[in-house]
């Protein structure tokens, strides 16, 4: 008889921002033959509930483990949200990533799909005011306030505003001369200014 390596669980907040750290928990169970010896767990993020969307992978844990007949273990980390995505995806857990352990009739069952929504923050400005002129070599005062009007949320992150000069109301960053910018650190919730 062989071990039975099987997802049972996998844990996290289904909604997340991107570019955001997520705490992921996992419980895999041996429902086989006792098991004494060593594998990968991996979290695989996928477009669909098995891998045959597969994007990349997230987080692969080496495991080594004594799981008698019927007995689970736990395992946890933390996941960086993929900023470059949005939208609705699955956290696939997959036992025994790369099929190292000898299951006979039982590898049919090594992964476990959960859904996740990637929520992008979105910044827009709201109001910019400024002098309609000024002298040469002087300074002016300018101001301006912007609002996340995505879904996501930005957290601890830095902003960097920057400031152009141009002799038209259509912005051409090879043609309009940058003048000033500034660094904020922010977090900022939707719809929050």
């Amino acid at each position: 008889k062989a071990p039975d390596l099987q997802p049972i669980a996998l844990r996290f907040d289904t909604v997340m921002s991107n570019n955001e750290q997520i705490a992921v928990t996992w419980t895999g169970r041996n429902n086989g033959a006792d098991f004494d010896g060593n594998f990968y767990d991996a979290i695989h993020l996928s477009r669909t509930p098995d891998l045959s969307g597969y994007l990349r992978t997230l987080h692969r844990q080496y495991q080594s483990q004594t799981l008698p007949t019927n007995t689970t273990y736990e395992a946890q980390t933390n996941i960086k949200v993929p900023d470059d995505l949005h939208g609705d995806y699955y956290l696939i857990y997959v036992i025994d990533d790369g099929n190292r352990v000898y299951e006979m009739d039982f590898e049919g069952n090594n992964l476990l799909a959960k859904p996740i929504r990637i929520q992008h923050a979105d910044l827009s400005l709201e109001m910019a005011s400024a002098p309609s002129s000024a002298v040469a070599g002087q300074a002016v005062q300018i101001e301006w306030s912007s609002r996340n009007i995505g879904q996501g949320s930005i957290l601890n992150k830095t902003l960097k505003d920057e400031i152009f000069l141009s002799s038209d109301d259509d912005f051409n960053l090879s043609g309009d001369r940058k003048i000033g910018e500034l660094a904020t650190p922010i977090s900022l919730q939707q719809n929050e200014p």
